[in-house]
């Protein structure tokens, strides 16, 4: 048996067994990278709650509001996303996860300060973008360079960070503002992020080749040299421009992204519109955000199982269900399981294109790939979450929307067919 079988030998070996140790072994990859990310994401949750607060506040309309927020917060960082993926190419993971932590400290310090609209749009479109791009950039670009096997399944555990903020920072929140005030607040959320950025510093190694000792998972194996696998030093931005495959993956994790944050973003105020009050509807947050953990995981673990074109096919039936069931009057229990279906569509939206784009292309081109898919898709996603709301100023219903995204949704499952059926070049065994 010649050295590559041998090595394909270990990887099918105990298939069962091997994930539990190769997410055990390298655990504090997932540890740091799940409080990074959650972290990173924590001002959308926040946003959302101060929809209604800063439309009365600046005597502002939803889309206004929306736009000062969470659609430029979306924009800006899939505009800054390319730049930082050539970057992360050259610098360290850990400066770029420990500067996202201080970005977003600095952007809660200046909401204390923040008396106009216009400003708040300033430092959502600066330092919470920022933050929230190098966090999302590092973490997955740190578990790809340490998990060459079960890479979905890694991300997933480590994106339910974002959940799990998502369910305790709005009850939180809202008791913190009550006790202490917005300034209070946003203080508490700053130092949580210092405090991430000094873990950070002290925890991360970029690669297990810059430690004393690699580990070496069970069931990993290297690409043998006359593989298909393609070099990362072959892929430039001009020739990723040139990949139908790229332009897939950017346009369908687009609508997928879009239409979840649209309606997660606007649940306060569609909440409101069913005639919820602010604390019912701050729980309907809570349970998009547990649905969220689970469509993180479930999603992640999926992809590990299932081939690229029934995963989206599952994913786009999936997020078609709260579409639906919100054009229904539902009472308030229903309400909580469409918000759970939200959420879990979200967390599958978010994971969506890192797992894309590590199934399509090599692990070491992962951070450009990563950042040159992000800014059609945050384009989409940013016009959708305007328009959503633009789309209530104007009609006082969100009906025409929904059915909207139900349509694009039909073409996000029939688009699967364009994909591989097979994951294609990575280091890792597949």
């Amino acid at each position: 048996m010649n050295k590559d079988a041998k090595l394909l030998a270990i990887a099918l070996d105990d298939e069962e067994s091997a994930r539990g140790r190769t997410i055990g072994r390298n655990g504090w990859v997932v540890a740091i990278s799940f409080l990074v990310l959650g972290v990173g994401f924590a001002i959308q949750p926040f946003n959302g709650l101060l929809v209604e607060p800063r439309r009365a506040l600046f005597h502002a309309s939803t889309a206004a509001v929306l736009f000062s927020s969470t659609s430029l917060l979306t924009f800006m960082t899939g505009i800054g996303s390319p730049i930082c993926g050539v970057l992360m190419q050259r610098s360290s993971i850990r400066t770029f996860m420990a500067g996202s932590m201080l970005c977003t400290g600095l952007g809660y310090i200046g909401l204390i300060y923040a008396t106009h609209l216009w400003q708040v749009a300033l430092i959502n479109g600066v330092l919470f973008s920022a933050g929230l791009l190098t966090a999302m950039l590092a973490a997955y670009a740190l578990i790809a360079n340490w998990f060459p096997r079960h890479c979905g399944l890694a991300m997933g555990i480590a994106s339910a960070g974002i959940s799990v903020v998502g369910i305790v920072l709005p009850p939180l929140a809202t008791v913190s503002m009550e006790r202490w005030g917005f300034a209070g607040a946003c203080m508490i959320l700053a130092l949580v992020a210092f405090l991430a950025a000094a873990i950070v510093r002290v925890g991360v190694v970029d690669t297990p080749a810059l430690t004393s000792c690699p580990p070496v998972e069970r069931g990993s194996w290297e690409a043998p040299q006359n593989s298909q696998n393609i070099l990362s030093e072959t892929w430039t931005v001009g020739r990723l421009m040139r990949s139908p495959l790229f332009w897939n993956i950017s346009l369908i994790s687009g609508v997928a992204l879009g239409v979840a944050s649209a309606i997660f973003n606007n649940l306060m105020p569609l909440a409101a519109h069913k005639g919820l009050s602010t604390a019912a509807a701050s729980y309907l947050f809570s349970s998009a955000a547990a649905g969220g953990m689970i469509g993180l995981i479930g999603f992640g673990q999926l992809f590990d199982v299932l081939n690229q074109r029934t995963g989206l096919r599952v994913v786009a039936l999936l997020m078609a269900a709260p579409c639906l069931l919100l054009l229904m009057k539902l009472p308030y229990p229903l309400l909580v399981m469409t918000a759970v279906l939200l959420g879990a569509s979200l967390g599958a939206a978010i994971l969506l294109p890192a797992i894309l784009c590590e199934a399509n292309f090599d692990r070491h081109s992962f951070g450009l790939v990563y950042g040159a898919v992000n800014p059609l898709m945050a384009a989409l996603a940013a016009a959708a979450i305007g328009l959503f709301g633009w789309g209530y100023d104007l009609r006082g219903t969100y009906a025409p929307s929904l059915v909207i995204f139900l349509i694009l949704l039909a073409g996000v499952f029939f688009a699967a067919s364009l994909f591989p059926v097979r994951k294609t070049a990575t280091a890792g065994v597949r």
